[in-house]
């Protein structure tokens, strides 16, 4: 009998594939909201530690400054683990790219190689020397900017542009 996926447990079902990427923006995400936990927890620590000193607890003031000093470094020490994390994001992303653009490469060589299966390179120096010829024939028939090929009685005369159109 099968099972519906509802009584499967969460951990045994199959889930979507994360890439490296995102998991690494996911936990510099992560990182940033401690970060601003931290800060919050600071910018408190900071307020009861002035609050101490005026009622007189200068010990237990120096105590939360010394915890306040703690956690400063572990701000210092999550932004370095961040930049880590971003600058790793962007060496996997550029190096995906790489590989797409390799795989381009080895799809057009692999191309190539079939064009040269099929033709040799004098029918291709063929085919390219019928399409000069075509192109100097059209540039030719058209006579350039100022003059035109036109079909008379007796040939094909060149005659300037300004003639035919009587100016």
């Amino acid at each position: 009998p099968l099972s519906s996926p509802l009584s499967v447990p969460l951990s045994v079902r199959p889930s979507r594939p994360v890439s490296p990427p995102q998991t690494l923006k996911q936990q510099r995400d992560k990182l940033r909201q401690y970060q601003k936990r931290l800060s919050l927890g600071l910018e408190r620590e900071r307020a009861l530690a002035r609050q101490l000193l005026r009622d007189g607890k200068k010990e237990k003031a120096l105590l939360l400054l010394k915890k306040k000093r703690y956690q400063e470094q572990l701000l210092d020490k999550t932004e370095n683990q961040i930049s880590n994390l971003e600058r790793m994001v962007q060496d996997i992303e550029f190096t995906q790219i790489e590989m797409k653009v390799i795989e381009g490469l080895k799809i057009g060589n692999e191309c190539l190689n079939k064009m040269h299966q099929v033709m040799s390179i004098e029918e291709v120096e063929r085919i390219i020397g019928e399409t000069q010829d075509a192109v100097e024939y059209q540039r030719v028939s058209t006579g350039g900017a100022g003059t035109a090929l036109l079909c008379t009685g007796q040939g094909w005369v060149l005659y300037p542009r300004a003639t035919r159109l009587g100016m």
